[in-house]
């Protein structure tokens, strides 16, 4: 069912829509009115902030990012009806590949020496998190006791400690000169008790929850996240829970920290032309009776689809 839904979804969300929202975060100004691009009079062009874009939509809205260089680094809510749609006008958001960045550089003297090679950075939440050396995701080290010398932890690798992260340099560098950052925002885009959804080529990338969380939503249509990347968050690329059903379909998740799927019950997920890689954590976490089917099998907990 949610694989029809889905491919309705897609061939009539390319022309119907209610109106265009454009978000440019280098060339536009919140206090525009979100079109194309400026014109006479002065208020015309895109605003700057997705945020201001959702303060002002409405049911069956189209937001469109312009992609550049520079990432937007927001958190994003798509909240109950008013960024919902329906089957014959989704609200969407289509992202252009545009970038979502929940990452923040670390100070120059955020970092404390432990000796040696060791270095310590003390976080105010370490549930989660993750640690970047030039914008890619760090070696992160299991916690199985106390840190006592250098050789239990690898250089270039990190670890979590009580209220702190500890990174091992390798011989004669500072922490700072691999220009340092870590996950500062929650989670990047959520999708609360939404339906008619279509959320479709966006980058998701160093959040410290999720990339992206469905949270109760999907209930009486799907939501459809098409043609994302989700890479480098603390938990999970994508996280589905609470009553929600989603429909992934040609996505890149990998580079998360605990799993690049996350599902807790009773949340379905269909997982189709993606690809979960289980490179820093499995490739899926399935928790309290949720399901996910992979390209029509069912996902068990060994890492593969089965009949």
């Amino acid at each position: 069912m949610i694989r029809i839904i889905f491919i309705l979804t897609l061939c009539l969300s390319s022309s119907v829509h209610a109106r265009d929202w454009y978000v440019d975060n280098v060339m536009g100004d919140d206090r525009w009115d979100g079109s194309r691009q400026p014109g006479m009079p002065e208020s015309r062009g895109p605003v700057r902030r997705i945020q201001t874009a959702l303060r002002r939509a409405t049911p069956g809205d189209r937001i469109v990012l312009v992609k550049n260089d520079e990432p937007y680094r927001e958190c994003i809510s798509l909240v109950g009806n008013r960024h919902s749609g329906t089957v014959f006008q989704p609200f969407i958001i289509e992202g252009n590949n545009a970038i979502l960045d929940g990452s923040q550089p670390t100070g120059e003297f955020d970092w404390q020496s432990l000796g040696g090679d060791l270095y310590r950075l003390p976080l105010s939440e370490s549930a989660t998190q993750l640690l970047f050396l030039d914008g890619i995701p760090a070696l992160r080290a299991p916690t199985l006791g106390p840190l006592r010398q250098e050789k239990d932890l690898p250089p270039r690798a990190w670890r979590l400690e009580t209220g702190a992260l500890v990174f091992r340099a390798e011989r004669n560098r500072l922490p700072t000169d691999y220009k340092p950052s870590i996950a500062r925002h929650p989670t990047g885009i959520t999708l609360y008790k939404v339906n008619d959804v279509i959320l479709r080529d966006v980058i998701v990338q160093g959040y410290q929850i999720d990339g992206i969380q469905a949270h109760d939503a999907g209930t009486y249509q799907p939501v459809v996240i098409a043609g994302c990347t989700a890479r480098g968050n603390g938990r999970s690329g994508i996280a589905v829970v609470g009553a929600s059903a989603v429909a992934i379909d040609g996505c890149l998740v990998g580079d998360n920290g605990e799993s690049q799927l996350f599902v807790s019950g009773p949340a379905d997920s269909s997982v189709t032309n993606s690809r979960l890689l289980d490179n820093t954590g499995p490739m899926a976490r399935v928790i309290g009776g949720g399901v996910i089917k992979i390209d029509g099998l069912p996902y068990k907990p060994n890492g593969k689809a089965q009949e």
